[in-house]
């Protein structure tokens, strides 16, 4: 039987709680056990309840075209894999448990999928483009922000004198960025300004123009240099969200290759790059060229490095997990204070205290703090409870965002903002409160104000809103009666 029809079958809507009532045997079996085989059996179940979310997010109006894909991608991403890589080796995890850590990870998977439930799907799955509200560009306006964007990179570039060193450095560009978050949210307007214009022309059926694939290209390279995986990662899925959202849909087994293999580039190849700094800083009399390092050392790396540098998500919740409530007290609403506090300016921004042994695990200096995942800023605000509740209004909130990207009604500005919104939600899951809850709100207001500004609905000639037909080759207009 071909793969794609045994895919099909699986995303029947009966299929669904057959893979439910699979990974809630598979869970049972895992609390049963001990050590490394309850491990490898919750992470068993945690896989056939995210491949239930998979075909669940294919099956919807948008297809893979959704908020649900995307978090279904970044969830095996940010906590899948690594409890797997856990499970099958437990010398990687240096603190906790893995099958602790993995059961708390699994719980919140099942508050996701009953908050997703909680907002019933509605109309038919949608093959083609989505019809919007055709807008057009306003070039001088969107260039006027990219050189803004240009103009603060270049600022963060220099704020330690030479650039070059600057470049050299990135294994430390979390702490050459220290202070300087506001240049960071600014260059990021370079972004903004290309993915404006990309949603202006595709909504008028229009293919962008050559100078906004220079700035969209230019952009998305130069903000790689703060030395930010996630910028570069986070613009690629914007462009390809928006692209098959309001101008030529892709087949997901067509787009999946060039999809993984650009993402083991950027987490990878960046990654070895970003090391490869890291250890001749480290050994200044042994230092070694960069094929050497890539060739001899980093490929023993890739597993340790993942699971607890790259996507250290699973490796925090599981000393989270070791510390509350055994040496130190539930947080409560401590999360929450912070996140209130974090707009004002150092200077007059109250401190918000945190228990000794928590602070030394989780703030290793005064300025520096481990992204800690929402799961484990639920867990440490009140255990597992409050884990499945904030994982329910997760999967609530998700399901809102797809509705809204469902609807009939958007603008290209309405699209391009809902776009950007969807693949930065991943940031809250990575980041938890404050930071991805402040890098969300970074992403969606600056997209939203270049929007506003670098977008005007209607225009002459804007009276048309292409749809494209299966094969992509032709298009059918369908008139919008007002410009507006």
């Amino acid at each position: 039987m071909r793969v794609g029809a045994i895919a099909h079958r699986l995303a029947h809507p009966s299929a669904e709680p057959w893979l439910l009532l699979a990974s809630g045997l598979l869970t049972a079996l895992g609390l049963a056990l001990a050590d490394q085989s309850a491990a490898v059996m919750l992470s068993a179940a945690q896989t056939v309840l995210l491949v239930s979310l998979f075909l669940r997010s294919v099956g919807g109006r948008r297809g893979w075209r959704s908020a649900e894909f995307v978090v279904a991608t970044a969830w095996m991403l940010l906590f899948t894999v690594p409890c797997w890589l856990y499970a099958l080796d437990w010398t990687l995890l240096d603190q906790g448990t893995p099958a602790r850590a993995t059961l708390i990870v699994n719980i919140a998977l099942y508050g996701y999928l009953l908050g997703l439930l909680l907002r019933p799907r509605t109309g038919l799955p949608v093959e083609g483009p989505v019809a919007v509200a055709p807008m057009q560009p306003r070039a001088r306006v969107l260039i006027g922000w990219w050189m803004l964007g240009i103009a603060s990179l270049a600022a963060l570039l220099l704020r330690h004198g030479n650039p070059l060193d600057y470049l050299l450095h990135l294994d430390r560009s979390a702490a050459l960025n220290l202070g300087a978050f506001y240049l960071v949210a600014l260059a990021l307007v370079m972004r903004f300004a290309a993915l404006a214009w990309a949603a202006g022309s595709w909504s008028r059926g229009e293919p962008m123009p050559r100078l906004a694939i220079a700035l969209a290209l230019g952009g998305t390279v130069l903000i790689g240099l703060t030395g930010g995986r996630l910028f570069i990662a986070v613009a690629l899925a914007d462009f390809l969200l928006l692209y098959v959202l309001l101008r030529r849909p892709i087949a997901l087994r067509r787009a999946a290759p060039f999809v993984i293999a650009i993402g083991l580039l950027i987490i990878f190849g960046l990654g070895t790059l970003k090391r490869y700094q890291g250890y001749n800083a480290a050994h200044p009399k042994a230092r070694v060229s960069l094929p050497h390092y890539a060739i001899k050392q980093a490929p023993s790396e890739f597993a340790s490095a993942y699971a607890n540098n790259y996507v250290d998500s699973v490796r925090l919740l599981a000393i989270a997990d070791r510390l509350v409530p055994r040496s130190a007290d539930w947080e409560g609403d401590r999360a929450l204070l912070e996140m209130a506090v974090k707009p004002l300016p150092r200077a007059i921004r109250p401190k918000i205290e945190r228990q000794d042994v928590l602070r030394t695990a989780f703030n290793p200096t005064e300025d520096y703090a481990f992204a800690m995942p929402l799961i484990g800023t639920s867990f440490l605000a009140g255990g597992a409870l409050v884990v499945l509740l904030v994982s329910i209004g997760t999967g609530a909130l998700v399901a809102a965002l797809d509705r809204r990207l469902a609807s009939d009604d958007l603008s290209a500005r309405d699209a391009v903002v809902l776009v950007v919104a969807v693949v930065a939600f991943p940031n809250v899951m990575r980041g938890g409160l404050p930071a991805g809850v402040v890098l969300l709100l970074v992403d969606v207001v600056g997209m939203w104000v270049v929007a506003r500004t670098g977008l005007r609905a209607g225009s002459e000639g804007a009276v048309a809103h292409p749809r494209a037909v299966a094969d992509g080759d032709a298009a059918m207009l369908r008139g919008t009666g007002s410009p507006n």
